[in-house]
Formats: structure tokens, sequence, C-alpha cells
């Protein structure tokens, strides 16, 4: 299962909702706010996965803190409350506050949604994001949520057409849109969502990724969007934001 859909179950299937709900944005908003920022935040890590030591780093995060908190309670997500935290997150995983501006700055023409916005929501997505990292593997929590990390590549999504908020943006931007529009779905579900019937699979525990790190990253890299349309679209994102920092922009 890849990480928008376990994005999509967390805090009872309402975590967009309740994010949002913050900045005053709509569902609509929302919902296209995770689906831009989420994939850089997952390209971000898998950076950070491929570098010396990176994957043993993210284990052991995932394993020493609270993240799942941030999975399970809408509290822990209120932005005063997380700002800290994922700020740090952030740091580590984009190496300076230039991406994070530079990142908002880029998505913010073609989502409707303001610069300063998109910039204090890459906090709190940036901590679901390791907090659904961490109930994927089912660290922390006693075992696994009742889904399997992915075995194997799953098939892409096929984008899905729809009016977007705001126009303008352009180039990257709009790329993202098409690319990324609906994986979430039309809205976040009621209640607790329907997925396809598999056997419950609680094994995905810390020591299972430390016993066999090669196919540990794998999964971890298929789940955050490793060769996906979105994950590629977010990879190009973060080549131009820092390729504009180096230049001296941001």
């Amino acid at each position: 299962m890849e990480l928008f859909d376990i994005l999509a179950q967390a805090q009872g299937g309402q975590a967009v909702r309740n994010v949002g709900r913050q900045f005053g944005l709509s569902q609509e908003q929302s919902q296209l706010a995770f689906e831009m920022l989420a994939p850089v935040i997952a390209s971000g890590v898998r950076r950070n996965m491929a570098q010396d030591g990176g994957y043993d780093s993210l284990i052991n995060a995932v394993s020493g803190g609270r993240h799942e908190q941030y999975f399970d309670n809408p509290d822990a997500t209120q932005f005063g409350n997380v700002a800290a935290d994922g700020n740090k997150i952030l740091g580590h995983i984009f190496g300076s506050k230039d991406v994070s501006r530079g990142v908002a700055q880029q998505l913010a023409g073609s989502s409707g949604i303001g610069s300063a916005i998109l910039k204090q929501l890459l906090p709190v997505i940036a901590s679901m994001v390791l907090g659904s990292i961490t109930k994927g593997m089912g660290a922390g929590s006693g075992g696994g949520l009742p889904f399997p990390l992915p075995e194997q590549r799953a098939p892409q999504r096929q984008p899905q057409p729809r009016q977007m908020p705001g126009g303008g943006g352009g180039g990257l931007g709009d790329l993202l849109k098409d690319i990324l529009g609906g994986s979430l779905g039309g809205g976040m579900p009621q209640g607790r969502p329907t997925y396809r019937q598999e056997e419950p699979d609680t094994s995905f525990d810390d020591s299972v990724f430390r016993r066999d790190p090669h196919q540990g990253r794998e999964r971890l890299e298929d789940m955050l969007g490793r060769g996906s349309p979105g994950g590629d679209i977010a990879d190009d994102l973060l080549s131009s934001v820092e390729q504009a920092i180096r230049r001296g922009g941001y």
C-alpha cells in the first residue's frame, strides 16, 4: 500500500479536513495541498534514504520517536503543537529552510493557495508522513496496520481530470496538478474506508526492516512513490527548487 492510501486512513479518515480547517481551507483546497506537498516530502525522505546511513537513520527515527501520534491524534497535528517537531523533520529532510520556502512558492501559483499557508502546512504534513511511515511499519504501535507495505510495484494510478482551484502557474505546477489530481479521491472517506480484502498482516515492525535492509528499503521506497508519476514529478520539483537556490533565488 502506498503513502496516499495510508494517509487516507489517518485520524479516522478525517486528517485532510482536520488539518485544512486550521488554515481556513476548503475540503478541495486541503486535499490539493496534501496531494502536492506530501509527494515532495516523500521525495525528500527517499533522497535521505539514498545517503550513507540514511536508511538506518530513518528506521531509528520511526522506532525511537512517537510519530504515530501524528497519524492518530487530531490534536497532535494542530500547528501550535506540531510546528517545532515538523520543522525539525523538514530540516533533516530538506537541509534548508530555503527549500521549504521554494517548494511553497513554486506550488502557490498552481494551487491557488498562498505560499505562506503552504509553508505552514509543510511541517504539519511532514509530521503526518513520518507518522504514516511509522504506522505502516508497525513501529511503536505493537503491530502493523491491517495491510502490508508493497511487496512489489503497485499499478500506477491514472490521473483523474478535474477543475482545480486557482489559475496561473503553468509549467511544473500544472504538470503536478495533472499527475496528482484525484489521487486521494473526491474527498476523504466518511467513517472507516473500505479497501480490498486482505488477511491482516501485523509482522511489519522495525525488526523486520532491520533483518533485511535491502527488502525493507525497496518496500519503503515504493510506498514513498519511487518510480510513480507523482514521485518523479516531486523529484523534479525538488531539483528545480535546489537549482533556483543555487542561482540565488528564494
